[in-house]
């Protein structure tokens, strides 16, 4: 006899597999990352197409297999993310998110931090019309789940806390303006960028941010600090990051087209 089990979920992407079947994957609250084998999904009146669609939630009813493939077979409380899936912008940020939070615990480990820091920033990312800013607080709160603990709070020279400040990729740090010649190939980030940065690593929640509006040279500014950090101390590339970064040089293109 099967025993299934209710358990709450996000689905994370799903993968087409042989001619009708997919494989699901969802990251779920109770159990971590598991994938989930559904016959006859890409039949349109398959009663799970909806809920096994990315970015949605909604508590499954499964079967949890120790070991290879598990399997669903219900789902209540289904909550889409419709302005994500009418957004480019915020569909190619979300799809980054869902993989970097797959890339960053391995398949049935439980967290219940992770989940909750996924599922609050979809939540964000839905409401928000600064879609970048809420990533990069994704990004900046993701670094604890690959084992990094960057300094946002002081000079890893002399703690100092107030002043004008940059960051050093080699302290892992904010550095003061009388050690600025402690690192030579400093970040040289504007006092604005610098600011939001260190705001992001201190707010609990990103239902916090509520709209904001930067100016694109902030934004590209936080960009550049976290693709460094990213690059030098977590060092995977990821095919939805690479897409993104397609998608803003279209748009400079675009841009300068238009000029």
């Amino acid at each position: 006899m099967t025993y299934y089990q209710e358990f709450e979920g996000i689905v994370l992407f799903q993968l087409p597999h042989r001619e009708k079947d997919a494989l699901v994957k969802i990251f779920t609250k109770e159990h971590g990352k598991m994938m989930f084998f559904l016959k006859n999904l890409q039949q349109n009146n398959h009663p799970l197409k909806a809920a096994s669609v990315p970015f949605s939630k909604a508590v499954f009813l499964g079967h949890i297999s120790d070991q290879g493939l598990s399997f669903l077979k219900d789902s209540r409380d289904l909550v889409h993310c419709t302005s994500v899936f009418e957004d480019i912008y915020k569909n190619a940020y979300a799809t980054y998110m869902m993989h970097l939070a797959d890339a960053a615990i391995e398949d049935r480990i439980k967290s219940v931090a992770l989940y909750q820091l996924l599922d609050e920033s979809l939540f964000a990312l839905q409401k928000t019309d600064c879609p970048q800013l809420v990533v990069h607080y994704f990004e900046i709160k993701m670094l604890a789940f690959f084992g990094l603990k960057m300094n946002w709070e002081h000079c890893a020279f002399c703690q100092q806390t107030k002043g004008a400040f940059d960051f050093s990729i080699p302290q892992q740090s904010i550095i003061c303006s009388r050690h600025f010649d402690e690192d030579p190939y400093r970040m040289q980030m504007s006092p604005k960028a610098l600011h939001i940065a260190r705001q992001l690593a201190f707010i609990k929640s990103p239902r916090q941010l509520g709209q904001v509006h930067l100016h694109s040279e902030t934004l590209a500014d936080l960009k550049r600090l976290m693709d460094e950090i990213y690059e030098e101390y977590v060092g995977i590339h990821l095919k939805s990051k690479k897409y993104i970064e397609q998608m803003i040089d279209w748009e400079k293109k675009l841009t300068q087209i238009k000029k």
